[in-house]
């Protein structure tokens, strides 16, 4: 009954206690969390609050009341940017597809974008559902289904665009297609640069030892790893440059990622911590203050300083290309 249900941001210390796995001390602790970092707003939370796995959080959530009734517009923001982002692509998409079914080529470039364009409504699935289960994880299966759908489509067109090496393809078509590999491409840099340690911080269990460890590998790999983006990103405007201005657009943002990134890393922060929200950061916060045994968890790397450096080089090394390119090399190329 919804009268017996215990409302999780307004609770004492005793009423919390009356929760089956809540003792004296996840009780004071959850207190704390809502004081220090922010209101208990769904599963993932109210994990971290109390000090427990996912697992045990989510069967407790069935005895919570979660907004005391009260609906808040900001929970909105993350499932409407989602489907505005998403369907961005699927109309892209649609526009792009080519209805000569004759040719392989052109049907292999068809089923790229029909498997991209699924794995953007799935994922738009997977936010109203998890918006409408906000005390509860949800399945997996919407996640699972559009990170596979989307990298298999991507899969598709760099074959497609490889296949270019050893067929002759009509230079429009072929005009097209890198076009379109390089956006989607660029489309998953994006996202990777600016979500990528929300959506990691989100999944792990920041109480199992071992993920807490792996946290501080996974630092390293997104920091090291935008160097890694930053060599492709010059292979793409050298190589494989459609001449439609979306590679010149696309490395000028990435540029100036690249050398804010560096910046902290050469203070001695993982660009990794910079890029969380407020509220990601607090509870990381909340995490280490906390749990004795997270201690030694400090996201920092050996070789920080060194990547920052050479990040920054490299932004500055493609923003340098971008200019030459567009003001000095063929000032007349593309067209917005």
């Amino acid at each position: 009954m919804a009268s017996s249900l215990i409302p999780i941001n307004q609770a004492t210390v005793e009423e919390l206690q009356e929760l089956r796995g809540i003792g004296p001390k996840r009780a004071e602790r959850i207190v704390r969390y809502r004081l220090e970092v922010s209101k208990i707003i769904n599963v993932y939370d109210l994990a971290t609050a109390a000090g427990m796995s996912l697992k045990q959080a989510n069967t407790l959530s069935m005895s919570l009341e979660w907004h005391g009734g009260q609906f808040k517009s900001a929970s909105l923001v993350a499932p409407t940017l989602t489907f505005i982002g998403s369907y961005l692509l699927v109309f892209y998409g649609i526009s792009e597809i080519s209805f000569d079914l004759k040719s392989p080529t052109i049907m292999l470039y068809n089923a790229s974008l029909l498997l991209i364009m699924i794995g953007c409504v799935s994922v738009t699935f997977e936010q109203l559902t998890s918006f409408a289960n906000q005390g509860q994880v949800v399945s997996r299966f919407f996640v699972i289904l559009s990170a596979a759908s989307s990298l298999l489509g991507v899969a598709f067109m760099i074959s497609l665009v490889s296949l270019n090496l050893y067929m002759d393809l009509s230079p429009p078509f072929t005009g097209k297609m890198t076009a379109t590999t390089n956006f989607l491409i660029f489309v998953f840099f994006i996202v990777y640069l600016l979500y990528a340690p929300g959506i990691h911080l989100r999944w792990v269990n920041l109480h199992d030892l071992s993920a807490a460890r792996n946290l501080d590998v996974a630092a390293v790999m997104f920091d090291v790893g935008q160097v890694i983006f930053a060599i492709l990103i010059l292979l793409l405007l050298v190589r494989a440059n459609s001449g439609l201005w979306v590679e010149e657009l696309f490395a000028i943002w990435a540029s100036v990622m690249f050398v804010i990134n560096g910046a902290e890393m050469l203070q001695g922060r993982s660009a990794y911590v910079s890029l969380l929200s407020d509220h990601e950061k607090a509870a990381l916060r909340f995490v280490l203050a906390e749990d004795s045994a997270n201690k030694s968890f400090n996201l920092a790397h050996r070789f920080m300083k060194t990547t920052g450096a050479v990040l920054m080089f490299a932004g500055v090394m493609i923003l340098t290309f971008v200019v030459y390119e567009l003001l000095i090399r063929n000032p007349a190329s593309g067209n917005l």
